[in-house]
């Protein structure tokens, strides 16, 4: 015997809606058939999104103006508009359909922001960044004393479930070095008088024409009163040491607009080489011995707007103040030496420290009698050391030969 049977079942998955099935069956083979196509309305499995896209490809960024070849430079500060082009060499998608946005994992060698000043979260799960015609503008910075190229890894990401990345590519960012000159210090005396100043008078990184002083405190609110300097263009580097007033911890801040980095023996406490307004930076408490004098770097930059740079610090029974002149030593020329006509040979300094932010040797130097020099009784000894040779001409102690600041210091 044969029987028809119908029913209404309806479910649904990306391709099909089953909405009724009418059979014919024995009634003998009713409950196996049934069953069947019960099973097979529900076996039915979508197709599947899960596959990851190409990788985007290994590149170097280039110049979002022209697209040609772009560098950095080491001391450049946070650009106001992009400064860098990512270009994506493969967008692909196993599964069908053309990725158009990309991830950041990680940036090696300075700072991302998108081309509007955006900040970007990195990772995996990070800020999905839209390619236009397979391209991003970004805006990068180095980090402070980067002189060698920097690099970021992205990943596509895929254009059907956002979750999903390529593996992770690698885009280069071309630095250009800057060579600062090094700086000769001789510090002396017990009580403070200030840091030396270098004046950089048009220049905001750091190069171009300087004037020198010592500046009693850092301490500058529109009142630098340099003359020739460009007010709104220009930049600063104070060196010397500080002593510490404790033992203890002691917390240095600062108060700048615009760029500012501090180093206290070599170590960069605080880093903020960005145009801005006034605004206040605090490092984290460095443990100082009470009546020991510390390295001390500022490096300052004023790029339009108004002009504030200040140096401060804080510590247990003391708050936030302008460091005082008696802690601060300079990186300068002792006084002239006394020297009285017909005596012994002198030592000129015996308290010469050369440092350099670019290498640790030094290829020449030269030491001068300045004033009151008289040909046929004034001389200079030296007694060549350490691949370091000094040829005397007239009033000039030429040192030459490649060494290290050690040796030059000692020399």
């Amino acid at each position: 015997m044969m029987t028809a049977i119908s029913f209404y079942m309806e479910t649904t998955n990306r391709f099909a809606t089953i909405r009724s099935v009418i059979l014919s069956f024995s009634r003998y083979t009713c409950a196996s058939v049934l069953l069947a196509v019960i099973a097979s309305a529900f076996i039915s499995t979508p197709r599947s999104f899960a596959t990851a896209p190409s990788a985007g490809g290994d590149t170097t960024v280039v110049n979002p103006s022209d697209e040609g070849a772009v560098s950095i430079n080491e001391d450049a500060v946070q650009p106001e508009s992009a400064n860098i082009r990512l270009i994506v060499s493969t967008l692909s998608d196993p599964a069908g359909g053309t990725p158009g946005s990309i991830r950041i994992l990680s940036v090696s060698g300075g700072t991302l922001w998108q081309s509007n000043g955006s900040s970007i979260t990195l990772g995996s799960a990070g800020t999905v960044l839209s390619l236009s015609d397979s391209k991003i503008d970004l805006r990068f910075r180095p980090d402070a004393g980067r002189d060698t190229n920097a690099t970021f890894q992205y990943v596509v990401v895929d254009p059907h479930d956002g979750s999903i990345n390529s593996s992770a590519s690698t885009a280069t960012i071309p630095i250009t070095a800057v060579n600062d000159a090094p700086v000769l210090q001789t510090i002396s005396g017990t009580t403070g008088i200030g840091l030396a100043a270098t004046y950089y008078l048009d220049a905001w990184d750091l190069t171009g024409n300087t004037y020198q002083r010592i500046d009693a405190t850092v301490n500058f609110s529109n009142n630098f009163s340099v003359t020739g300097m460009n007010e709104d263009n220009f930049s600063v580097r104070w060196t010397g040491q500080v002593e510490s007033p404790i033992t203890g911890n002691v917390t240095f801040s600062t108060s700048t607009d615009d760029g500012i980095r501090l180093w206290i023996d070599d170590d960069l406490i605080i880093d903020n080489w960005t145009l801005h307004g006034e605004t206040v930076d605090t490092a984290d408490p460095v443990s100082l011995v009470e009546g020991e004098k510390y390295d001390l770097r500022m490096e300052f930059y004023e790029r339009g707007g108004g002009e504030v740079a200040k140096l401060r610090w804080a510590y247990s029974g003391q708050s936030t103040q302008i460091i005082p002149q008696a802690y601060l030593f300079p990186a300068t020329t002792r006084p002239a030496l006394s020297y009285v006509n017909g005596a012994e040979s002198a030592i000129i300094d015996d308290a010469i420290t050369v440092s350099d932010v670019d290498s640790p040797y030094i290829a020449s130097g030269a030491v001068i009698i300045s004033s009151n020099y008289v040909g046929d009784e004034d001389s200079f000894l030296f007694t060549n050391q350490n691949g370091i040779v000094g040829t005397l001409n007239g009033n000039t102690l030429l040192l030459t030969g490649s060494a290290s600041l050690a040796h030059y210091q000692t020399a």
